[in-house]
């Protein structure tokens, strides 16, 4: 058994087989024709029916333009599988170039995307910088302001502090 494939054209082979029935039905005839004529055809017995030259021509002459057909079919065959290989290489190539296209396009799309993410997030940072920069200013007017307040309640506290009255000078002993 062989491992080789080939594709074939059934047309020709088709009209072989036509020819090949033709031929039969013509012996069949032959054969009925040879019986009419009171021919006995004896089973034991090895007995060829004439057959006319001018059918092996013919039967020649149909094998051999069956036979061109064939291979001419074969070789039209041949050209057109090859028409088509270059065809679908073509469309792969094609396939290949839109996808190349599309993921140029998608790279191009996402750093636009990212680029514009990036910018929000620039601006977000920016305005979190201008909010650490206000509380750290308000953290330091309150710092000024404890400083402040500490400084008065300490002064506060000096001055609240109750000096008793310097003591009347004490009268003294008489002498005596």
């Amino acid at each position: 058994m062989s491992d080789e494939y080939e594709l074939i054209p059934l047309d020709p082979i088709r009209k072989l087989e036509a020819e090949v029935e033709e031929l039969k039905e013509y012996l069949k005839s032959l054969k009925s024709e040879l019986k009419k004529e009171d021919t006995i055809i004896s089973e034991k017995e090895n007995v060829s029916v004439p057959v006319d030259k001018e059918l092996y021509k013919e039967l020649a002459n149909a094998l051999i333009r069956s036979n061109i057909e064939l291979q001419s079919k074969i070789a039209e065959l041949i050209v057109s599988t090859n028409e088509l290989n270059k065809e679908i290489k073509r469309l792969v190539d094609i396939f290949k170039e839109a996808a190349m296209s599309y993921m140029e396009s998608i790279k191009k799309e996402t750093k636009k995307k990212e680029l514009k993410e990036a910018d929000v997030l620039m601006k977000k940072l920016e305005e979190i910088e201008n909010v650490n920069v206000k509380i750290v200013e308000n953290l330091e007017k309150m710092n000024r302001l404890l400083e402040e307040f500490k400084h008065s309640e300490r002064s506060n506290k000096e001055q609240k502090k109750i000096i008793p009255p310097p003591l009347p000078p004490r009268a003294l002993p008489p002498k005596i």
